[in-house]
């Protein structure tokens, strides 16, 4: 990603050097040449750093007034004090105040270059701190063996490295932010930043303000300006979830945006040009949304270019013992001995197979993690059922057996032995991690004969599996 520097001096000289020393390093540099234009080239486009001249030929400001606006409205955005006439008593105010570094001048080429570096990496580091403490988990691929998960994983390695809008689809807790986590970090936008926004509970001029910002009182340049979600995730990827829940007033502006890649702030004159990648996702029909006139076909037109849908968990067992293992090992890997899906009871296991799991991937995660919490003896672990909640007990909750949808005395048995042997292979496969080796092994069966017998009864997608501890590994 191209950063780009704001150089604020009153001194043209000074001004061009920098410019020309930081663009020679592959940096984007703009100049301000006081108080004023500084805050106006701020307003206009957040730069990913600031470099500023303490004394400014400026009866309006200083360059410290300009810093303490700088860290209030931009709190993430590092700024570096430069100063001719600077003693210990300014540099310590400054970095007081927030700023990375002070610089006196005459500086030295490699000293400005060095310091512009380390905070922009800084700065970059702190991003991306944030972002991992917001995600839910920090698997970097599509785990599963069945067909839909390697479907899925076909479709992120053509879709991700492309700029096309895609619309995920899928029931709550299926893992639709996971899947566009991994859209945006196997993307060309992977460095720039990924904003989520969840579009629930916005009314019309307050979801404005959230998504396109607001521009301060121009009558008083001190009065705060807010970024909004567009142009915070400029260069790189905004997520709208729960798209569906825009309110139908503000629809046919944000297609109006999207189509044109610009907009103009709440309170402002000038627009604003972004170039940001739109994923977006769902848990509802919005086609029948669009009928009841509750959602604009020109949005949704818009939104999807590309239409992903996730099945629930309930479809993916097969899967089930490959997440289990992930999470298990995932949320006690501190532990001195981490648990896996080997540490879980026979009768555990087929409970979570025949588990319903309404909330999909997001309650498997939920129950793994207190399994971790509440399992004391990890090292010889066999994990029982009685941990579990009282829900995971309850028959409502269990899945009705795929031979109970139809009575065995209305089946051939050929249709009769399909059903058992796909729950029979699923429950193994699920036992041995998705381990196609392993399975054939302890059922008897050659490897080749298993591999062909997953395919038929719909088990593997069209895609060859792999040897080892994971037959699948995305």
């Amino acid at each position: 990603m191209g950063y780009e520097i704001l150089v604020v001096d009153d001194e043209a000289d000074i001004r061009n050097l920098m410019s020309d020393i930081l663009s020679d390093e592959g940096f984007t540099v703009r100049l301000a040449k006081d108080g004023a234009t500084a805050i106006e080239a701020i307003k206009s486009r957040r730069p990913n750093l600031v470099i500023l001249d303490v004394w400014l030929n400026d009866s309006r400001f200083d360059g410290i007034e300009i810093l303490d606006i700088v860290k209030t409205d931009h709190p993430m955005v590092p700024v570096i004090m430069i100063s001719g006439h600077g003693n210990i008593e300014t540099a310590v105010q400054t970095l007081k105040k927030g700023a990375y570094d002070f610089i006196e001048k005459p500086f030295s080429v490699e000293r400005l270059v060095t310091v512009a570096k380390r905070a922009l990496e800084t700065a970059e580091l702190r991003r991306e701190n944030q972002e991992l403490r917001e995600q839910s988990l920090l698997c970097d691929e599509f785990l599963g063996v069945s067909a839909s998960a390697q479907n899925l994983r076909i479709s992120l390695s053509r879709l991700a490295p492309t700029n096309s809008r895609i619309l995920i689809q899928g029931p709550v807790g299926a893992g639709k932010l996971f899947f566009a986590r991994l859209v945006h970090t196997n993307s060309l936008r992977a460095d720039g930043p990924f904003i989520t926004f969840d579009c629930r509970g916005h009314k019309g001029e307050e979801i404005q303000e959230k998504l396109m910002g607001k521009e301060g009182n121009p009558a008083d340049p001190l009065s705060p300006s807010s970024v909004g979600a567009l142009e915070q995730a400029h260069n790189g990827t905004l997520y709208l979830d729960h798209v569906d829940a825009l309110p139908i007033e503000f629809q046919s502006k944000l297609a109006r945006i999207l189509h044109d890649m610009r907009f103009t702030r709440v309170n402002g004159v000038n627009p604003q040009k972004i170039d940001v990648r739109i994923l977006s996702s769902t848990s509802v029909d919005i086609p029948a949304l669009i009928k009841n006139g509750a959602f604009r076909e020109e949005l949704f037109y818009r939104l999807s270019v590309v239409q992903i849908s996730l099945p629930p968990l309930s479809e993916r067992v097969e899967d089930i013992g490959i997440l289990a293992d992930y999470f298990l090992k995932f949320y006690s890997h501190r532990r001195r001995h981490p648990l896996n899906l080997d540490s879980l009871s026979r009768e555990l296991k087929d409970r979570l197979l025949s588990y319903k799991w309404p909330s999909n991937i997001r309650q498997l995660k939920n129950v793994m993690e207190w399994l971790s919490l509440t399992t004391e003896d990890t090292e010889n672990a066999n994990v029982s059922i009685e941990q579990l909640s009282w829900e995971l007990f309850s028959e409502e909750a269990v899945r009705i057996p795929a031979h109970s949808d139809q009575s065995c005395l209305d089946m051939t048995l050929r249709e009769a032995r399909e059903i058992f042997e796909r729950q029979y292979l699923a429950s193994q496969i699920m036992r041995f991690g998705g381990n196609v080796s392993k399975t054939a092994d302890f059922i008897q069966m050659e490897r080749s004969a298993l591999h062909r017998k997953l395919r038929s009864l719909g088990l593997y997608g069209n895609g060859d599996s792999k040897e080892g501890s994971a037959d699948a590994k995305p």
